[in-house]
């Protein structure tokens, strides 16, 4: 699977703590090797959309569209600063813990 990211995801990125990005760095390595690691909890959370979630903490999480084989990285934060900040969130359903990713303002995935 290839990756991609999107100018919003460095823009977040870059407000990480240390040992948040350090914990990104290490998330990213795993999931290059294999997506699919039981640690990182890559799943679908819209159908629709496409959206997927990694988790890179119990508290942080990043999202990207996947299309074909290519996920193209689109957030990643705080699940409990994103809810606080953004008043548009998505709830990510039961179990997803994602509540409170600002979906509302994603933009188009370059083709």
């Amino acid at each position: 699977m290839k990756s991609t990211t999107l100018p919003s995801f460095w823009t977040r990125y870059r407000q990480l703590s240390s040992p948040v990005r350090e914990s990104a760095r290490k998330a990213y390595r795993l999931w290059a090797e294999n997506p699919f690691h039981p640690s990182l909890h890559f799943k679908c959370i819209d159908n629709e959309e496409a959206i997927w979630s990694v988790r890179i903490t119990p508290s942080y999480r990043a999202l990207g569209v996947l299309e074909c084989d290519t996920v193209t990285w689109f957030w990643i934060s705080s699940r409990v600063r994103c809810t606080a900040t953004h008043p548009t969130t998505y709830s990510g359903g039961a179990g997803s813990g994602l509540a409170g990713a600002d979906i509302g303002s994603i933009p188009p995935v370059p083709t």
